[in-house]
């Protein structure tokens, strides 16, 4: 036996108090955080299989809720823009019907327009050629007329002629009553030649056309 002060006993048996107190600390903490081996095979085994299998069932399922409200998401868009789009292609269609139901009332009144007018017209040409026929018609009888009178003129000599101008000369005034050639009085009344205005313009032409001969 070693014979010590006291203050290095105390000394001693300070180091050794601290010492397994530093001992029970460190102890203490490794069993409470840091397991043994066989412990942590333990806790290994107790996943099996079928843990894992629904552990990865769940993490697919939460992929697939993810993916399932994305679509979601995107399909709501896009159902958003579809019925945008299909109301605005109504309101272009309805525009459009409304302008061509428009567009067929005025052409049905231009044609209305029209048929009165093609009728108006017609009926317009009609009374201009049933004018233009009548007097076509009235030259012709005129016309007719006329070769008809020229051609039924008599035809007074020279010696009648040669009387006549003297009883005009030694009368007054020429008698405008009496023929030209009074042989022919007769027929001269027949054709209303001494009754009509024109008649002394008609006989003083062929008084100068036999003068002429």
């Amino acid at each position: 036996m070693f014979d010590l002060d006291n203050l290095d006993y105390l000394f001693i048996v300070f180091f050794i108090f601290v010492f397994s107190l530093f001992n029970f600390i460190s102890t203490a903490i490794i069993i409470k955080y840091y397991s043994p081996q066989h412990q942590q095979n333990n806790n290994v085994k107790m996943f099996n299989k079928e843990d894992v299998d629904h552990l990865l069932e769940n993490q697919k399922n939460e992929i697939m809720m993810k993916k399932t409200i994305e679509l979601e998401e995107t399909n709501s868009k896009l159902n958003n823009e579809i019925q945008v789009q299909a109301y605005k292609f109504n309101a272009l269609r309805v525009r459009a019907e409304s302008r061509l139901d428009d567009a067929s009332e005025q052409l049905s009144e231009i044609k209305k327009v029209a048929k009165k007018e093609i009728l108006s017209l017609r009926l317009k040409l009609k009374d201009s050629q049933s004018k233009l026929a009548l007097k076509k018609k009235q030259y012709d009888d005129m016309a007719k007329s006329s070769v008809e009178f020229f051609s039924n003129a008599p035809i007074c000599n020279s010696y009648e002629l040669s009387n006549h101008f003297n009883d005009n000369s030694t009368s007054n005034g020429p008698d405008k009553s009496s023929p030209i050639c009074p042989s022919s009085s007769s027929s001269l009344n027949s054709n209303s030649c001494s009754t009509s205005d024109s008649s002394p313009l008609s006989l003083s032409n062929n008084e100068t056309d036999n003068l002429k001969k």
